[in-house]
């Protein structure tokens, strides 16, 4: 009964400190300039305070102080505040990403020094007996440390996204470590789950506040402690292989997306938006869904971890079972543009008269086009030119080609993310002069011709006058 309380009492009083702390510290935030601004890498588009990392390690810190033996917990704790003050300098004034990896290898390494935290096998993964790291152990654990931590460092682009994967990792750590009778481990867990868990009140979307690298660098680091503290001494219940299966989405993104930038003879380090939650995105899933779709791939992921230690199966299954992922997302990654233009294509197949029909009233209207009953809307053919501006993106500039009372098509060098609406901007002849016009549309279709790609779109939101202005240069059937 002791126990259970004493892990209540972590969890609550580390989400109070969190939620208490949050709003004052989002205030100080914004008065000193601690906020990240939006730029075309990012998806968010206005200035957010970079508060959650400093309020969830003081709910935790403060926490582990009261309620945890932290005689054994010392080069967690080190580390922990090390990479906290380097990632609150590095929000406020970016710092040399060099820099930061020697912060993070010299948490490592205190995290080695001071806890004897240290990585000796990866366990049976291949079915031929443990896979011993020898004398390399200490480097592969600085390694696979900086792995992590980075991993976690890179899944933060979406709101909620990075704070809900931590929380299922947070959670299922806290039960493997109850399996393993590591109390104080357990008890650390839950409260980076409680601080987690306040964080998310303010960063799920649309958010207030972000967690910023002094929370995401400090959260890898603690889940890779926790990865290796709970596998590696003797007669442990936990095996190697079921970290790995807990952090398996931020683990395969992060190989994943520096593969390809090698392949393309790019640095690993080089930023883009190539990872699954762009991808997710580009298929036109809102945000909310994005962050829904990846927690349940974790969640999933984090459920056979704990079914796999309390049943103990084999470690070469798990293993296989990651190994499946990771080989589909990798394939996947190589095919994303391909998948993309044949959606918006299907897409073009069912609107090409302005609806988008069930199969069988699709074909029954498109024998009334044949017939001539029913006809299409009337197009005017233009020359002119036309200003997108998706919401993740700077604005875009291509030709547009024609225009009608529903919609207009027009030709862009790039491929342009299929969102639920984008701003317009452009200009139709009247009177031999060119009426502004602009309003927000809908991606509807998209073919490849040449080195440009032509799409079709659909009015959403456009004023009254303009509507009027369609029907007057006759665009209306």
């Amino acid at each position: 009964m002791y126990g259970v309380m004493l892990a209540i009492a972590s969890f609550t009083l580390s989400f109070l400190i969190a939620l208490f702390l949050l709003p004052p510290l989002s205030g100080f935030a914004l008065k000193i300039g601690l906020v990240d601004y939006p730029n075309r890498r990012k998806i968010h588009r206005t200035p957010k305070p970079l508060v959650g990392g400093i309020a969830i390690m003081a709910a935790v810190l403060v926490t582990s102080c009261l309620l945890v033996p932290i005689d054994s917990l010392k080069g967690l704790l080190t580390g922990v505040l090390l990479l906290t003050l380097t990632g609150v300098i590095d929000d406020y004034r970016e710092i040399n990403h060099r820099i930061k990896f020697l912060f993070q290898i010299l948490a490592a390494l205190l995290m080695i020094r001071l806890s004897g935290n240290i990585l000796y096998s990866f366990g049976d993964l291949l079915n031929v007996g443990d896979i011993s790291l020898g004398s390399a152990s200490g480097m592969i654990t600085v390694f696979c440390t900086v792995g992590v931590i980075n991993a976690i460092n890179m899944i933060d682009g979406v709101d909620g996204l990075a704070g809900g994967v931590a929380l299922i990792s947070f959670m299922t750590f806290s039960v493997l470590a109850f399996i393993n009778n590591q109390y104080p481990l357990m008890l650390v867990s839950l409260a980076f789950s409680g601080a987690l868990v306040a964080f998310l009140r303010y960063n799920w979307h649309p958010s207030k506040l972000f967690m910023g690298d002094a929370g995401s660098i400090t959260i890898g680091f603690v889940l890779a402690y926790l990865s290796i503290a709970l596998t590696q001494k003797p007669a442990l219940a936990v095996k190697p292989v079921v970290p790995l299966m807990v952090l398996a989405v931020p683990i395969v993104d992060t190989v994943v997306i520096m593969t390809r930038r090698m392949l393309r003879g790019k640095s690993p380090f080089h930023p883009d938006k190539h990872h699954l939650h762009h991808i997710l995105l580009r298929f036109g899933l809102t945000k909310m869904q994005t962050v829904t779709v990846i927690i349940l791939i974790s969640l999933f992921f984090s459920g056979i971890s704990i079914m796999g230690t309390r049943y103990s199966v084999k470690e070469h299954y798990l293993f296989m079972l990651f190994s499946l992922y990771f080989f589909v997302v990798f394939l996947s990654s190589f095919f994303i543009k391909h998948s993309l233009i044949a959606k918006l294509r299907f897409k073009r197949a069912r609107t090409r008269i302005g609806i988008v029909p069930g199969k069988v009233m699709d074909i029954f209207i498109r024998w009334l086009v044949r017939l001539n009953i029913l006809k299409r809307q009337k197009r005017v053919l233009v020359n002119e030119s036309v200003i997108i501006r998706p919401p993740d993106n700077p604005e875009i500039k291509g030709q547009l080609l024609n225009i009608s009372r529903g919609g207009f098509a027009a030709a862009f060098p790039v491929l342009i993310l299929a969102r639920d609406g984008v701003e317009f901007e452009m200009g139709i002849p009247v009177n031999g002069g060119g009426k502004p016009f602009n309003g927000l549309a809908q991606v509807l279709w998209v073919d490849k011709r040449g080195r440009h790609y032509h799409y079709g779109f659909r009015f959403k939101e456009i004023g009254e006058e303009d509507k009027r202005l369609l029907c007057n240069i006759e665009m209306c059937m």
